[in-house]
């Protein structure tokens, strides 16, 4: 136990993250007015040249055009709306691969197809931060989101112009409760990193005055 290969660490690769990969939103393309009904429409992003055809209800779809090094992609991505509870149209892509219904397209570093976050196993980046971490970004995003700075050092920022006291002292509560929470959590992982050297010391201790007792018990005669 505990020797060479007991254990996978050698081995462990965290997960390629979303924000790694090239990425296409159907959210993002609705706002844009690149995705409506009854359009064929064609650009880029990027890299990426994409011919979006909604004008047959039965065959929506979004052509997808670009190059890997020597390798060039061609091919097509089915589209799909759904109607909210609040009307309006949602749009959403079909994996290419899975055919789930899906908002997001991802295309990772050393893929060729995109997919979505299921079929290239993709986390998130807050999915790999600590607890104190993900505090930390959720109070610095409220403090941008007031104009303020990325520092949670400083003061908080002032009220902006035309926001409502209720919503100001909302954000307010929030920030100080992450802040809070977050230090809380930075203690605790102090404290956690020094009591294993206290406890490991005072093992140490322990084990060496029961071999000291053992080794002078060995040496007595045993007429004593």
């Amino acid at each position: 136990m505990g020797g060479y290969g007991s254990t996978r660490w050698r081995w462990h690769r965290k997960k390629m993250t979303a924000e790694q990969c090239v990425k296409l939103d159907a959210a993002h393309w609705t706002r844009l007015g690149i995705l409506r009904d009854g359009i064929i429409k064609t650009g880029w992003q990027g890299a990426i040249r994409y011919h979006v055809n909604t004008t047959d209800g039965h065959h929506q779809r979004v052509h997808l055009t670009y190059g890997l090094g020597r390798e060039h992609l061609d091919y097509s991505v089915f589209l799909e709306t759904t109607q909210p509870q609040f009307g309006g149209v949602r749009w959403w892509f079909r994996c290419p691969t899975c055919r789930r219904r899906i908002q997001k397209l991802f295309l990772p570093p050393r893929a060729s197809q995109f997919g979505c976050r299921h079929c290239h196993n993709l986390s998130y980046a807050t999915r790999n931060q600590s607890p104190k971490d993900r505090l930390m970004e959720r109070a610095r995003a409220i403090r941008m989101s007031l104009g303020g700075s990325v520092s949670l050092f400083d003061p908080f920022p002032p009220r902006p112009t035309g926001m409502r006291w209720k919503t100001y002292w909302s954000l307010e509560e929030k920030y100080e409760r992450y802040n809070q929470t977050s230090l809380r959590l930075a203690v605790e992982w102090l404290d956690r990193m020094q009591k294993p050297r206290t406890l490991g010391a005072a093992k140490r201790k322990v084990l060496g005055t029961s071999a000291r007792e053992s080794a002078s018990e060995k040496s007595e005669p045993e007429g004593w």
